[in-house]
């Protein structure tokens, strides 16, 4: 975000809007309400798929969504690592296998959700597009959020797809109702969310570059053509291409310089049913697609197939990618290309710890378009409140979802709680708790910068048991290295925490002939018969761990991972858990 790029008021007006319009659908059939006819979220593979389909039946079944609507969770195809690009090509050739030639009669809305999640591993066990947010009651999740954003687009849509990621809110204000005749999905080709926002912004994200002479008003927001979509440019090539817009000096807003980003969109159904004939033309896809990098860079009237051989953000580069993004290229180079440029308008990304912390507890801004206050279906177990501890002026800086929690909580810390009933546990600052349930005769203590989260797993050998993985919320669960003892755990090296030998560590704890070390696959977590006494074994590594103490391999020969821990989790008891929880919080 940039510093006051938009008027917070007017965007705070129109959520709570669009917040009670969708609370009068919610659990209700849409009828005659312009909706989506088609929502469609997208999963890495299909244990992730069940877990989504799931988590959807349950919302259906207790009216947490609007009715009338098809809802559908789609794996990825299973040959290859396949992008966002690849994903959105497989899921729509789905969807027109399922519903044939009325596919083109309908509005589809595309969440994607389809990654692991590991740089907010709370997510990991039921998938960004569930993480909660605190509002509504039964607390919104981000799938939720995604219907209440976009609430007004269907009415100003033709069929089609509008595309969209799961960890991110996007909030504006739209033009009034005089003014309608503005914008609108109706144009053929790709129409995309432009949001005004600071260079350094734009160098992480996708900018357009627009007409020179487009000045908007406050609550503006209107069609106009793209002339060319750059993707994580650096400052000197937003200049160059004349990405860079001027505020006026007289602005009430910004002086500064800003350029606008993408977020999400949509798609005509001409346009998704040439990717879908591409897709089935090319199948399988044995290389990653970006929905951002590849489709919109190939649009507008002055793209170039130049970006095709850049490799520098592609995660896995293959030896068919350049062939592949070639032919995309010259699939979409002559599609017409438009935006929705806002005046009015923010967007926030909730996909890692330090982001999902600072949001969540200590972003005044976001509390206050959101209309929030930092708890949500939760409750103190003791009548008497004002016994938890608040800062001088008031002010509650931990976030409480879902939770019950006696007073030994200190409200003043910024931290998140979420899905978890916690008795005589005193929390430090900047921790993720979640799923956790722990009742302590004596006081227990979480350290500051604790990442902790419990999983019911099960397997064809065992009954149901308790894992919990705990982190540092610093931890990089991507990292990978060939030396294992440059791993980091807990904020300290491997070869600070182990007494054993690097070569014993990487046998015991990865799996057989590994080339490459990560962290998301070292077995380093206990399981235990209940969640208290796994949550226990967590702790007690933590502090061991803190303190200096070195620990034996041979401590860690049932541990998994927390790749091994996401195929043996036990979805339905999670659910079950968090849904007598919420009955607990209810009956207090």
């Amino acid at each position: 975000m940039m510093d006051k790029c938009y008027n917070t008021d007017y965007i705070r007006s129109a959520t709570a809007n669009k917040v009670n319009r969708f609370q009068a659908i919610r659990g209700q059939d849409v009828g005659t309400v312009a909706f989506w006819d088609i929502v469609v979220i997208t999963a890495r593979d299909e244990n992730q798929k069940r877990a989504y389909e799931l988590q959807l039946n349950e919302k259906l079944k207790s009216k947490q969504l609007p009715l009338g609507v098809k809802y559908h969770a789609i794996a990825d195809p299973p040959e290859a690592k396949v992008g966002n690009g690849g994903s959105t090509m497989h899921a729509m050739s789905h969807l027109q296998t399922i519903y044939e030639e009325s596919l083109a009669l309908m509005k589809v809305l595309l969440i994607h959700a389809g990654g692991y999640s590991q740089r907010l591993p709370n997510a990991s066990l039921l998938g960004k597009a569930f993480m909660p947010v605190p509002l509504g009651d039964p607390l919104y999740q981000m799938l939720e959020m995604k219907l209440i954003t976009y609430i007004d687009f269907p009415s100003r849509m033709d069929p089609g797809v509008f595309v969209c990621s799961s960890d991110t809110l996007e909030l504006f204000v739209l033009s009034g109702s005089d003014q309608q005749d503005q914008w609108s999905f109706k144009t053929p080709g790709f129409t995309a969310l432009a949001h005004q926002s600071s260079l350094l912004l734009g160098t992480t994200h996708g900018v357009f570059v627009l007409q020179e002479d487009l000045e908007l008003e406050s609550c503006d927001s209107k069609l106009v053509e793209c002339l060319q979509f750059l993707h994580k440019p650096s400052v000197e090539v937003m200049q160059e291409q004349g990405a860079i817009r001027k505020h006026s000096p007289l602005s009430v807003k910004t002086s500064k310089d800003f350029v606008y980003t993408d977020s999400a969109y949509y798609m005509d159904f001409s346009t998704a049913s040439r990717l879908i004939k591409f897709y089935r033309d090319h199948a399988p896809i044995l290389c990653e697609i970006d929905a951002y990098g590849d489709f919109l860079q190939a649009l507008g009237c002055r793209a170039t197939p130049e970006y095709t051989k850049n490799s520098v953000n592609v995660s896995n580069e293959t030896d068919t990618l350049v062939e592949t993004r070639e032919k995309v290229f010259n699939l979409l180079s002559r599609t017409s290309f438009n935006v929705i440029a806002f005046s009015d308008s923010v967007f926030y990304h909730l996909g890692t710890t330090t982001e999902y912390l600072k949001h969540l507890c200590d972003d005044a801004e976001l509390q206050n378009q959101l209309c929030i206050n930092n708890h949500a279906a939760n409750t103190s177990e003791e009548p008497d409140n004002k016994k938890m501890k608040v800062s001088k002026d008031g002010t509650k800086k931990m976030c409480l979802m879902h939770s019950l929690v006696d007073n030994h909580v200190d409200q003043t810390h910024l931290s998140v709680v979420e899905y978890s009933y916690l008795r005589n546990v005193r929390i430090g600052s900047n921790c993720i708790i979640s799923n956790c349930r722990l009742e302590s005769k004596q006081l227990v203590a979480v350290p500051d910068n604790t990442f902790l989260s419990t999983a019911c797993i099960q397997n064809n050998r065992t009954p149901d048991v308790y894992v919990t993985f705990i982190f540092s919320i610093h931890d990089d669960l991507k990292q990978s290295s060939e030396s294992v003892a440059d791993l980091m755990f807990i904020g300290h090296k491997i070869k600070e925490i182990f007494s054993d030998k690097s070569e014993q560590i990487r046998t015991k704890l990865f799996p057989h002939n590994v080339k490459v070390c990560k962290l998301w696959e070292m077995k380093l977590f206990t399981p235990a018969q209940t969640m208290e006494d796994s949550i226990r074994i967590a702790l007690k590594l933590q502090m061991g761990i803190l303190s200096g103490l070195k620990v034996n391999v041979d401590m860690f020969a049932n541990s998994l991972s927390m790749a091994s821990i996401l195929e043996m989790k036990d979805i339905e008891d999670i659910l079950r858990y968090r849904k007598n929880l919420f009955k607990l919080i209810k009956n207090l």
